[in-house]
C-alpha cells in the first residue's frame, strides 16, 4: 500500500490501518497482510490539520547569524515542528519569533525545515533566511564560524 500511495509514509498507513480508516475488499485489514493481485484497497483520510506555527519567546542557543543564516543549537527535549500535541514550545515557535519572517513556516501544513533531530536528539541546525538566495559553497568558504561556534 506505501508504494501504491507516494504520499503516505509508512507509519501513515499502519496508523490509518489501525484506526479504521483503510478496507481490502470491504474488510478491516490486518497491518500484516499483503495484497493481492484484484484486491481492491479502500482508503478514508482524513483531511491534513495545518500546523498554527506562531511566535514565542523561547531562548534560543545561537551558534552564528547573519544575513543570510542563522545556526542554532537545538536542544535536546525541543521538538522541531509544531504539530498535534506539541502545538507550542519548539525550535519553528523560537525561530518566528527571533527572525520574524522566516519564509515558509505559518500557513503550511508541515514548515520547510529538513532535519534529522528527534525531540529527545541535540544538535546544530542551519537556517538561511529571507532573501536573494547564495552559493555557500563559493561566497562561504573563506568564512569561518567563531571559535565559540566549536560543537
Amino acid at each position: 500500500l506505501v508504494q501504491a500511495h507516494f504520499a503516505l509514509s509508512r507509519s501513515q498507513v499502519k496508523h490509518a490501518i489501525e484506526e479504521g480508516y483503510v478496507l481490502v475488499n470491504g474488510k478491516a485489514p490486518k497491518v500484516s497482510q499483503l495484497l493481492k493481485a484484484g484486491d481492491e484497497v479502500l482508503l478514508n483520510q482524513k483531511p491534513a490539520v495545518e500546523a498554527a506555527a506562531f511566535p514565542q519567546d523561547i531562548p534560543l542557543n545561537i551558534v552564528f547569524e547573519d544575513e543570510s543564516i542563522i545556526v542554532v543549537n537545538k536542544p535536546a527535549g525541543m521538538v522541531v515542528h509544531p504539530a498535534a500535541g506539541n502545538e507550542e514550545h519548539t525550535l519553528v515557535n523560537a525561530l518566528l519569533h527571533h527572525i520574524h519572517d522566516l519564509s515558509g513556516i505559518g500557513g503550511e501544513q508541515r514548515p520547510g525545515i529538513v532535519h534529522r533531530l528527534d525531540r529527545d536528539v541535540s544538535g546544530v541546525v542551519v537556517f538561511g533566511l529571507p532573501g536573494p538566495p547564495i552559493a555557500l559553497g563559493t561566497e562561504r568558504s573563506a568564512e569561518t564560524l567563531p571559535s565559540s561556534a566549536a560543537v
